[in-house]
């Protein structure tokens, strides 16, 4: 897990996205969760562990996967 929590601070201090949350579960069970970077950049706000995203249409792919 310290290489994927590596790979995503670097995500995100390379800026490439603005925040990441990441919760793997296990059989129902939570093995993992990272939360990085900015909800909000101007002002800036930090992610939080609980942070809604506005997925928009990006919901329909999720759907069909």
């Amino acid at each position: 897990m310290d290489a994927l929590t590596a790979l995503l601070a670097d995500l995100t201090t390379r800026q490439v996205v603005p925040s990441i949350s990441l919760t793997v579960r296990v059989a129902g069970e939570e093995v993992f969760h990272c939360c990085r970077g900015h909800a909000r950049l101007d002002p800036p706000r930090a992610a939080v562990p609980d942070q809604p995203y506005d997925l928009a249409s990006v919901t329909k792919v999720l759907a069909g996967t």
